[in-house]
C-alpha cells in the first residue's frame, strides 16, 4: 500500500517540477472506467487537446504545442479528463460566444490551466485568466476541466475583463453605481477589487440569459455609438457587451482610428 501511495506522490511532484503527466492520477469525476493499475492515458475521457479561438474560428492544438510565453508571462494546459461530447460542445459554444462579444481576442481553452505572470506575482492553477498585452489584441485563457456551466461563466467573466478597457468611463460609472453598493466580502482583496466585482456581476447577468431567464432592459433609446451616455444603467451596459453591440462599436471606432 505504501508503495502505491509513494507512486502517486512521486508522479504528482514530477508533474509539477517537470511539466509532464504523472503515470497515475486520481480522477476528479470517476465514472467506473478507470481501474487500479490503469495508466492515466487509458481513461476514455483522457484528452491532450486544446484550442486557440479567434474571430469565430477554432484551431486545435496539442497541449505541448499550446504553451504561451510572452515576456514575463506564460500559460499552459495539462492533459485532463473531459467527455468528448462535452469537449466539442464547449469548443463550439465558446467559439460562438467570443465571436459575438470579442472577436479580435485570442481565446485559449483546454484542461488544467496554469499561469505564471511575474509582473503581477501570479503563479498557479486558474479557472480563467486574461492578459490585455498577450497576443496582438489581448488574450483569454479558460480551463475546460470544470463543470460545464462553470466553464461558460468563467468565459463570460474573462470577456468582461478584456472588453472593459474599451468601454467609456460613463458606462463603467453606471455599473459601479450598483456594484459598489454590494457586500464587502470579508475584506477579501480579490473579491472586493473593483473590476472583479464588475466581472462577476456581468457573468451572473450573462448566465441568466444563458439559462433562459431574460433580464428586462429597454434598448429602444440606447445610443450604441456612445454606449447610452446620459441614460445608460448597469443592465444596458451589460446587455451591450452580451449582445455584441459593444464589440461592434469597438471595432467601428478602431477602424475609424486606423483610417
Amino acid at each position: 500500500m505504501f508503495q502505491t501511495i509513494r507512486k502517486f506522490i512521486a508522479g504528482g511532484v514530477a508533474a509539477v517540477r517537470g511539466g509532464h503527466e504523472p503515470e497515475v492520477r486520481v480522477l476528479r469525476e470517476p465514472d467506473g472506467a478507470f481501474t487500479v493499475g490503469s495508466s492515466y492515458t487509458d481513461h476514455p475521457h483522457y484528452t491532450r487537446r486544446c484550442w486557440v479561438i479567434r474571430d469565430g474560428k477554432a484551431e486545435e492544438r496539442d497541449i505541448h504545442e499550446a504553451t504561451v510565453v510572452e515576456g514575463l508571462f506564460s500559460a499552459r494546459f495539462a492533459a485532463g479528463h473531459i467527455p468528448p461530447d462535452r469537449e466539442v460542445w464547449l469548443r463550439n459554444e465558446i467559439t460562438a460566444l467570443t465571436a459575438r462579444c470579442c472577436p479580435w481576442v485570442n481565446c485559449h481553452i483546454g484542461p488544467n490551466l496554469y499561469v505564471t505572470d511575474l509582473l503581477s506575482g501570479t503563479n498557479g492553477a486558474f479557472w480563467g485568466y486574461y492578459h490585455p498585452n498577450v497576443g496582438e489584441y489581448g488574450s483569454i485563457f479558460v480551463n475546460t476541466e470544470l463543470r460545464t456551466d462553470r466553464v461558460i461563466e468563467t468565459t463570460h467573466h474573462e470577456i468582461w475583463h478584456i472588453v472593459r478597457p474599451c468601454l467609456r468611463r460613463e458606462a463603467l460609472a453606471a455599473v459601479d453605481a450598483h456594484v459598489q453598493r454590494g457586500s464587502r466580502w470579508a475584506n477579501h482583496a480579490y473579491l472586493n477589487e473593483a473590476d472583479e466585482r464588475r466581472a462577476r456581476a456581468y457573468a451572473h447577468y450573462a448566465m441568466l440569459w444563458d439559462e433562459g431567464c431574460s433580464v428586462p432592459v429597454d434598448t429602444s433609446d440606447i445610443d450604441i455609438g456612445r454606449l447610452g451616455l446620459g441614460k445608460m444603467d448597469h443592465l444596458r451596459v451589460f446587455w451591450s457587451v452580451y449582445s455584441g453591440g459593444a464589440a461592434r462599436e469597438i471595432q467601428r471606432r478602431t477602424a475609424q482610428e486606423a483610417a
